[in-house]
């Protein structure tokens, strides 16, 4: 007889890539969409993307999206499906279906900065997702080197990691850099612990280089280097009287430390929560124990009750302009302690070993954009998800600790699931419907007027990125998408206004 259990993650997966479609059918095509899928798209590919990138994987998935509407819902639901998956059966210890329903929360709890560059933009999903999804199976595939056996692989795996390597280096440029640095970690590690080499992991290094020499051969990177890329938004930060520390923190003290600490409430309660299990029970007699205990609880539990309550009660800009450096030293002292409580208070090596790459992942697929402009909230993603991979093995490591029970957990979690589903559902229903009345209006009075066309904004516009056009290069890319004559004069106005008057 079949176990039933074998149909809850079948069934589980199935709604969640059916959630994910149905959020794809409801997002419109936006910002560099609307170029992507003009002849600018062809013309890219014809020249092979030069001095455009090196993205090639994601550029022509690009391509093929925004020509083929069924095809970006499959794209977009599938990868979003399997990015739930991978961090959850990474992570997983003794039971797939909690850690796969904390992963899907902790997606669906996105901060919406973040969300509207990747989740809500077609173009930035199918590069900070994709290469997320084909990082973390490589993840998969070696974590095996931090048990206590060598490790050990099948033939199928060398091959496989053959295109594996290969394609995460051409999706894009941090990640590119990160697996190849992972790549040789994971050598170095094998052969100092377990005293072996492993095919799988040269060849994955091997395919990961050659990926690499591929991206970065692309001419735009020279420009970059040299200050003469057409893209003005692009270059590289070569202040003369600053050093690498000073520019690392002008960065981290911008944008960066907001948009990835401050701004994502949910996953660092779960983070700290974590963490205070695991220091309160786990400190034992040790002078180092007993120095790190009082450091680890003050900033940890300092950032969280800064971060939960206490920043609304401030408000903004409560200390002038040393908000962003008070807010910055306090979200850096939070991961140091966080580090720090890894390093001392997890007694076992692979666990310990498994959490500090993780930590590692979060600063190193950062620090790139110490350098290099421009970073966003879409930069942040691969950050971010390394945060929820660190937080769930926290919670994997103290759940085995203190042998929590999986039912109660499972049914809160499947709340919290289903009310944030039914958020995004009403939320997106929403953008869809008014996305469908606005380029309905737009096809029948583009061939019916030669007046001004007002056309309404989006509801919801926060998870979309550049749903309405911000300026007029990109208004010409739109009505160029939607073959309205570039002489039509298309102007936005606010929903609201809109739907009184329609």
């Amino acid at each position: 007889m079949t176990d039933k259990r074998n149909y809850v993650p079948i069934a589980l997966f199935t709604g969640i890539f059916l959630f994910y479609f149905f959020i794809a059918f409801q997002t419109p095509y936006t910002g560099d969409d609307w170029t992507w899928g003009t002849e600018r798209g062809m013309t890219r590919l014809d020249n092979l993307f030069a001095d455009y990138n090196g993205r090639y994987l994601s550029n022509i998935i690009e391509i093929l999206a925004t020509r083929f509407a069924f095809l970006r819902y499959v794209v977009l639901s599938l990868f979003a499906t399997a990015l739930v998956y991978v961090i959850g059966r990474v992570t997983s210890q003794d039971n797939n279906l909690l850690y796969w329903l904390l992963a899907f929360l902790f997606m669906l709890l996105l901060p919406t900065d973040i969300y509207a560059q990747t989740f809500g933009w077609t173009a930035g999903f199918v590069n900070y997702v994709p290469s997320m999804v084909l990082l973390i199976l490589y993840i998969m595939m070696v974590k095996n080197i931090f048990s206590d056996e060598p490790p050990t692989y099948r033939t199928w795996q060398v091959y496989a990691a053959i295109p594996l390597g290969l394609s995460t280096q051409l999706i894009v440029e941090h990640v590119t850099i990160f697996s190849i640095v992972i790549a040789c970690m994971v050598v170095v590690y094998t052969v100092v612990v377990h005293r072996t080499v492993c095919r799988v992991h040269l060849v994955y290094l091997l395919s990961s280089v050659i990926g690499a020499v591929i991206m970065f051969s692309n001419s735009a990177y020279w420009n970059i280097l040299n200050g003469q890329d057409k893209h003005a938004y692009r270059e590289i930060k070569n202040g003369a009287d600053a050093g690498i520390l000073g520019k690392s923190y002008d960065v981290f003290s911008g944008d960066m430390y907001r948009y990835l600490f401050i701004d994502n409430p949910a996953i660092h309660l779960f983070i700290g929560v974590m963490i205070m299990i695991l220091v309160v029970h786990g400190a034992s007699r040790s002078r180092v124990s007993q120095v790190v205990k009082p450091i680890v609880l003050l900033g940890v539990g300092g950032f969280v009750l800064y971060v939960v309550i206490f920043q609304h009660m401030l408000g903004n800009a409560y200390l002038g302009p040393l908000t962003n450096d008070a807010e910055a030293l306090l979200s850096a002292f939070y991961f140091i302690a966080v580090s720090l409580s890894v390093m001392v208070f997890v007694k076992d090596s692979p666990a310990r070993n498994r959490l500090l790459l993780y930590v590692l992942g979060i600063v190193l697929l950062s620090a790139p954009f110490a350098y290099v402009t421009p970073y966003g909230p879409r930069a942040a993603l691969a950050s971010y998800i390394f945060m929820v991979l660190l937080g769930l093995e926290l919670f994997a490591y103290n759940k085995k600790w203190h042998a929590w029970g999986s039912k109660p957990l499972r049914s809160a979690l499947i709340s919290l699931v289903v009310a944030a589903v039914v958020a995004y559902v009403g939320i997106f229903s929403t953008i869809g419907h008014a996305n469908e009345k606005r380029l309905t209006h737009l096809q029948t009075q583009a061939v019916t007027t030669d007046q001004p066309i007002y056309l309404p904004e989006l509801p919801f516009s926060s998870f979309m990125w550049f749903s309405t056009p911000p300026d007029a290069h990109f208004n010409r890319m739109f009505k160029r998408f939607y073959g309205v004559p570039e002489k039509q004069d298309v102007r936005f106005i606010p929903y609201a206004e809109w739907n009184r008057k329609h």
